[in-house]
Formats: C-alpha cells, sequence, structure tokens
C-alpha cells in the first residue's frame, strides 16, 4: 500500500510540471512596405517558445484576402507567400485556403523542430489595396 502512495505522490507532484508547458509568441514584428502601385510588400519575424506540447512541427499563420469594401461589397485582395525561414534556413512552407484567406503553415510536418525558441520569417506580397490608405479597410483586419 505504501508504493502506491508513493507511486500517486510522484505522479501528482509530476502533474503539475507536465502541465504547465510555457508555449507562446515571445515577440511579433512586421515590417510593411507600402508600393508605389498600392501594393505592400510584409516581413513578419516571430519569436516562438514551443515546448513540444502543442507545438512540435512549427506554426501557422492566416492571413484574410476578403474583406468589407464601401457600401458592403466584398473586396478580394491578391496575395503571394514569397517563403519562410526557420531560425535562418530556408523552411518548408506550405499554404492552403481557409475561410476568408489564406493559411501558411511554416515547419516540417513530418520531423519535430529542435530546441525551444525558434524564429520564424514570413515574406508576403498583396495587390490590390486602396490607393487612399486612409480609406483602405485592410488595416483593420491584420491578426
Amino acid at each position: 500500500m505504501r508504493r502506491i502512495g508513493a507511486a500517486f505522490a510522484a505522479l501528482v507532484l509530476a502533474l503539475p510540471s507536465a502541465a504547465s508547458a510555457d508555449e507562446r509568441i515571445l515577440h511579433y514584428w512586421s515590417d510593411v512596405a507600402v508600393q508605389k502601385d498600392s501594393s505592400i510588400k510584409v516581413t513578419e519575424t516571430i519569436d516562438v517558445r514551443a515546448e513540444h506540447d502543442q507545438i512540435n512541427h512549427g506554426i501557422f499563420r492566416d492571413f484574410p484576402t476578403w474583406y468589407r469594401g464601401p457600401h458592403g461589397s466584398r473586396v478580394h485582395v491578391g496575395f503571394t507567400f514569397e517563403g519562410a525561414t526557420l531560425d535562418g534556413a530556408s523552411a518548408p512552407a506550405t499554404t492552403e485556403p481557409v475561410s476568408g484567406g489564406i493559411r501558411i503553415k511554416i515547419g516540417d510536418p513530418v520531423h519535430s523542430a529542435r530546441g525551444a525558441g525558434w524564429r520564424f520569417t514570413l515574406h508576403i506580397f498583396e495587390t490590390g489595396l486602396s490607393r487612399d490608405i486612409r480609406r483602405c479597410d485592410r488595416w483593420r483586419h491584420i491578426r
């Protein structure tokens, strides 16, 4: 009976450490360059702490491509994913449609990334934005 009690106590003491995985975004930077033709080049840098609890292979990022335009119309913007890096090296990445936009998945779906701290950098290009940036609804939808 003492062994069962000791095993149970060891299990209870181990649970808080396993349940307290601290996986989160540590830093997020977005460098947006508006071009003369109203297109934008965006470089996003995302520092992530991953303890292989929920985050094992990489991250995903959703970008809206449909917006509400003037008078309630729906406006679609062009979107091109130009690549991603993980800790400075080229990273496998895929895109897929999601409701209202595009999802980018960065990371190797088969192999787990190593280490706890990762830096992801995404390069995207968007077209079809308003020439009058003050009236562009896109800026209210950045996530």
